[in-house]
């Protein structure tokens, strides 16, 4: 009943119904969805990102109803959240209903998220910095390694497609922060499941560290930006480099930080006051807690 449900929403969303149509039919598939206790499963997720369905993460509407949606079943919810992060990159048309579907996914005000706007590539790297810590709080924290969702990690290769150049100076320097604990998890973690997890987010995120390392001593040589994604190189965690940039390091850019309501700019990246990563990240090179039955299990894609 599931399949079909998602697949009415795809017929609907993608055919030349007005839009108050179109919404009528979406309420009836919340409401549907609520009274069974409906969810997306592994096939509905796969169809969206890889085969027929693809069409909906141009679809705002479809984000909105995804975030929307009730979730008993924790493996649901993370397909729903990588599927609305894919919908905010994807979509080309940043109006009012994508507004409020990426200050929904990424908990801010729309003062705080329109100091971002600026740019729009800014609100696609606070994006990506979003969701590589929802990812990495969702594998410490569920048992996901033996699940579909393990080899999975579509969403992240969709939502870091863009050029970081141009963004704010704070974002970029979040990411660097970011890339640097990566790389101190794959080097540190005393769990394999958690190492082979941080090199696959740096294998999908790398395009943006060569972006904003460009012509510098901290530019990685072990790859390019043309490196196929899955080469040999990009599977072992000493390709990758730390970001030694002191500029990029001076502080982290917080992850929650960003205009606020009074002052809607992003606050100023070297004041020591500004920044710090979520207090749960802190501790992930050393507080892994991975159920003993996953052993073994790698994260490849």
């Amino acid at each position: 009943m599931s399949e079909a449900l998602f697949g009415f929403l795809h017929h609907t969303l993608s055919s030349n119904l007005d839009r108050e149509s179109k919404q009528r039919r979406i309420n009836i598939c919340r409401n549907a969805m609520d009274t069974a206790s409906l969810y997306i499963t592994w096939s509905s997720y796969h169809r969206v990102l890889y085969e027929d369905w693809t069409g909906l993460l141009n679809s705002v509407e479809f984000g909105l109803f995804l975030k929307a949606a009730k979730y008993s079943n924790s493996l649901a919810e993370y397909y729903s959240d990588n599927l609305v992060v894919a919908i905010i990159a994807t979509v080309q048309e940043h109006d009012d209903r994508w507004f409020e579907l990426a200050t929904s996914q990424l908990g801010m005000s729309r003062v705080v998220l329109g100091g971002y706007s600026t740019h729009d590539d800014n609100v696609l790297l606070a994006n990506t910095i979003d969701t590589c810590h929802r990812v990495i709080q969702v594998y410490s924290e569920n048992d996901l390694f033996n699940t579909p969702a393990a080899t999975r990690l579509k969403s992240l290769e969709i939502c870091s497609n863009f050029d970081a150049r141009n963004t704010l100076s704070g974002l970029q320097h979040e990411f660097c922060g970011l890339w640097n604990e990566l790389i101190r998890m794959t080097g540190e973690s005393a769990d394999r499941q958690m190492r082979s997890l941080g090199i696959c987010i740096l294998r999908h995120i790398r395009k943006i560290y060569i972006a904003l390392h460009e012509g510098t001593d901290a530019a990685p040589t072990a790859f390019s930006a043309s490196t196929d994604n899955y080469t040999d190189v990009l599977f072992h965690a000493s390709s990758y480099p730390s970001c030694n940039i002191p500029e990029h390091n001076s502080s982290i850019y917080e992850a929650t930080a960003g205009p606020t309501e009074d002052a809607p700019h992003p606050p100023d990246p070297t004041s020591p006051t500004c920044c710090t990563l979520p207090s749960w990240f802190g501790s992930l090179t050393v507080e892994w807690k991975i159920p003993g039955s996953l052993e073994g299990v790698d994260v490849q894609s």
